[in-house]
């Protein structure tokens, strides 16, 4: 049988989330600075008055400083990359995910990749020891976040408008898994917008 290489190669960079064909394909579009009305009608889009959902512009020190949890390379660059979700329960990392661990699915992320968000915590594909990263290491890095109030569990969601079309379905699984669950009581989501590292940065992802 003959294995067509060209189509291979193009189903390689397809495959990671990382490449400029992903990035093209996707809708990434690094932007030169923050629109506030782009970010007030995301957010209005984002809100939902079953969940408790808090909103926070980083500056570029915030993806910087984070990225230095990681316990390698690769989840150096893991922690880097603009869609991120962390999941905290007393403290402690539960669940992460990032858009180079997920597939494409046309003409979107597979968010639930491998089925992870059809249980509460979703299931892990990565090894979560090699992030050292707590609540209590987001609260120093960015100290508006003491304060949510008593939540078993503490969502943290890095998106931003350079990839709007993706971070929001990455919420809105997010939302979706946690009601599915009836966690709404129990979990507190904070979503931190991060464009400013990007646009002040040459980072490649």
């Amino acid at each position: 049988m003959k294995i067509n290489v060209v189509s291979i190669f193009l189903l390689l960079l397809l495959c990671s989330s990382c490449s400029l064909i992903f990035r093209t394909m996707f809708g990434f579009n690094k932007i030169a600075s923050i629109n506030i009305d782009d970010y007030n009608d995301f957010v209005s889009k984002c809100k939902d008055n079953d969940l408790s959902m808090r909103f926070f512009i980083s500056d570029s020190s915030y993806i910087a400083n984070i990225s230095k949890y990681g316990q390698t390379t690769q989840f150096k660059d893991y922690l880097k990359q603009p869609m991120q979700a962390f999941l905290f329960f007393n403290d402690s990392l539960k669940f992460f995910t990032a858009n180079c661990l997920v597939p494409p699915k046309l003409p979107n992320l597979n968010w639930n990749y491998q089925n992870k968000f059809e249980e509460f915590p979703p299931k892990n594909t990565v090894n979560l020891d090699s992030i050292s990263l707590s609540f209590s290491n987001f609260k120093i890095v960015l100290p508006e976040l003491r304060g949510l109030g008593n939540y078993n569990y503490i969502y943290i969601i890095n998106w931003n408008l350079m990839t709007e079309r993706q971070s929001f379905n990455l919420i809105d699984e997010i939302k979706n898994n946690i009601k599915k669950f009836d966690k709404m009581d129990s979990v507190s989501v904070v979503l931190i917008n991060t464009d400013d590292f990007y646009i002040k940065s040459d980072v490649s992802f």
